[in-house]
């Protein structure tokens, strides 16, 4: 889907918080875009580093943080907005999501070994239409190396909502669980908690 655009980290780590993920209790919703209607959930431990860089910003991004530590792996989410100029080509997206549930939005990092799919579905995000994936692979330049993505395209009005979520750890098997054992459902909280503009800027 050439209007997507998948934020993952493909080597080092960037604001590393050494804390496990979140509890589904310790969440703050932070507006973004400068609206207050425009607002999603993250973890309270990511505080106020929430806002993309400059280059993050040019690209389309609204929301990126990342967390964790050694022993638990890595989670790192992103936010990206894409305009969608009419309502034809909303709803184009929208058919395309509901033809694929989704199973077309996750892809490997370029090199990725041991590639496994997750699962794919379509849903709603506070009543617009969506769609869900995860996939698990190895990437060989990325440190560490396991790897779990995830991906929910919201086609809100006047444009499409990504959120991106990369579990990272020192193996495959070691990212699908973290994905299995909480970062799953965390990343299923920030992505139904994206309250979105009746209108992209």
């Amino acid at each position: 889907m050439g209007v997507l655009r998948s934020s993952i980290l493909s080597g080092g780590l960037l604001l590393v918080l050494c804390c496990a993920a979140a509890a589904d209790s310790d969440w703050q919703t932070v507006s973004l875009d400068n609206d207050p209607d425009f607002t999603i959930d993250v973890p309270s431990v990511v505080g106020k580093d929430y806002l993309p860089d400059a280059s993050g910003r040019a690209n389309g991004d609204l929301m990126e943080f990342q967390m964790g530590n050694k022993a638990d792996g890595y989670l790192f989410c992103s936010l990206n907005r894409s305009a969608l100029d009419t309502p034809a080509v909303r709803q184009g997206i929208i058919d395309e999501l509901n033809a694929t549930k989704g199973g077309d939005l996750c892809t490997p990092l370029e090199g990725a070994s041991a590639t496994k799919t997750l699962g794919s579905r379509t849903l709603t995000v506070n009543g617009q239409p969506a769609a869900s994936c995860a996939m698990s692979f190895v990437a060989a330049n990325a440190k560490p190396p396991g790897m779990v993505l995830s991906e929910a395209a919201v086609a809100g009005p006047g444009a499409l909502y990504v959120v991106t979520c990369n579990v990272r750890d020192t193996t495959q098997a070691k990212a699908e669980a973290d994905w299995r054992t909480g970062r799953a459902a965390l990343a299923a909280h920030i992505h139904q908690s994206l309250r979105m503009p009746k209108a992209a800027r």
